[in-house]
């Protein structure tokens, strides 16, 4: 187990709520711009011609009752390699600062989820190594290892799920119908659509 703060839940309950579908999901959208950047990530490691698109797959399903609701997010990037994993369980870090990240976007997914769960595979000195914990709303251990699942991450990559919407504020706001999901999921994402690197494929 891990810690990343010993207020966590005071700084959480202190995050804005949302007042529209599009602000409910946010941390949806910093879920998917992470996997994006890992894709990134890894392409920066790549020589130029061995570059790729990469894919994201975001699935999603029961949205008509929040309290079930779930939604996974699986990118073929990086990875959480040590490098990479030691910046997640440090909150305002400023890895992806010059990306636009602010650090603060897990704090959003302990905000608006019940359960989250995250799995990867990343390249490791002596080959393919992988980790999986999951990430709990608490003042200590925050991050609870746990054994990967069979099929969970089938190459480099990183898989995280989401369940169960929280706080009124969030189940309130939260897209019922999943044409609604997609007409806001596109236009948030809508420049990167355009330029052809935007996340693989919705279901």
């Amino acid at each position: 187990m891990a810690s990343i703060d010993q207020n966590i839940v005071n700084r959480v309950k202190k995050l804005t709520k949302p007042s529209n579908a599009a602000q409910a999901l946010q941390p949806v959208f910093e879920a998917v711009s992470n996997a994006k950047f890992a894709i990134d990530d890894l392409n920066d490691q790549r020589t130029r011609g061995d570059q790729r698109k990469g894919r994201i797959d975001v699935e999603v399903g029961k949205l008509s009752d929040p309290t079930k609701v779930g939604i996974t997010i699986i990118d073929d990037g990086i990875g959480l390699d040590k490098e990479r994993f030691d910046a997640f369980c440090v909150i305002d870090t400023d890895f992806k600062s010059k990306k636009g990240g602010k650090g603060v976007g897990r704090l959003f997914w302990l905000d608006s989820f019940k359960h989250i769960s995250v799995s990867s595979a990343f390249k490791g000195p002596d080959g393919i190594n992988r980790r999986a914990f999951d990430f709990v709303l608490a003042n200590e251990d925050q991050i609870v290892e746990r054994e990967t699942e069979a099929g969970e991450v089938l190459g480099i990559g990183t898989r995280v799920e989401f369940s169960g919407v929280r706080g009124d504020r969030y189940v309130q706001h939260f897209p019922k119908k999943r044409d609604t999901f997609l007409r806001y999921f596109s236009a948030h994402f809508i420049a990167d659509f355009l330029v052809g690197s935007g996340p693989g494929r919705i279901r």
